[in-house]
């Protein structure tokens, strides 16, 4: 009796362990698809469709969401790096964080050892902007850039009085073109 109990009580501490760590690991979104969650002065949970578009002014936009519809957008200005040693060139966007900065600071003439991102909410009518916060880029693939997003956005047209900001996280895999 002892040994089923200790073998049960086993068993189930296991699932629990991963399940806990599974939570914490991979992306829980499909290819082509983000999911966040918007808490603050309104509470929404978005999915929909993930993209990445190159820019010829060398920034990198990813799209999360459909046109016209409640979504992100968010611009990128990856490291100056643009192709590998052999001249190859590589993915839009490179691994690592990107760190919401101001956006005179992307439009400096000579922005090469920069990077840095702009983002945009759009939700239930309203419009707000990153004031910080980050995109970690945890992968890239020929097919997708897979990342998470941890963003504090404030309303652009916020009147002057009340709380008028929001926090934004979730997943992302966007599909390149």
């Amino acid at each position: 009796m002892y040994f089923r109990s200790a073998l049960l009580f086993s068993c189930v501490a296991l699932a629990l362990l991963l399940v806990g760590c599974r939570g914490g690991g991979g992306l829980d979104v499909a290819q082509g698809q983000y999911r966040f969650v918007v808490e603050g002065s309104l509470a929404d949970t978005l999915t929909g469709p993930a993209t990445v578009q190159s820019h010829d002014n060398g920034r990198v936009g990813i799209e999360l969401g459909a046109r016209g519809a409640p979504g992100l957008s968010m611009e990128l200005v990856p490291a100056a790096r643009t192709t590998d040693g052999a001249g190859a060139p590589l993915a839009p966007v490179s691994p690592g964080r990107y760190n919401v900065v101001a956006a005179s600071l992307l439009d400096t003439p000579s922005p090469d050892s920069l990077s840095g991102l702009l983002a945009f909410l759009s939700v239930a009518g309203r419009e707000f902007v990153a004031m910080q916060g980050h995109l970690s880029v945890t992968r890239v693939s020929d097919e997708a850039a897979e990342g998470r997003i941890e963003l504090e956005m404030a309303e652009q047209a916020a009147p002057t009085s009340g709380n008028h900001a929001v926090r934004v996280s979730g997943a992302l895999r966007a599909t390149m073109p």
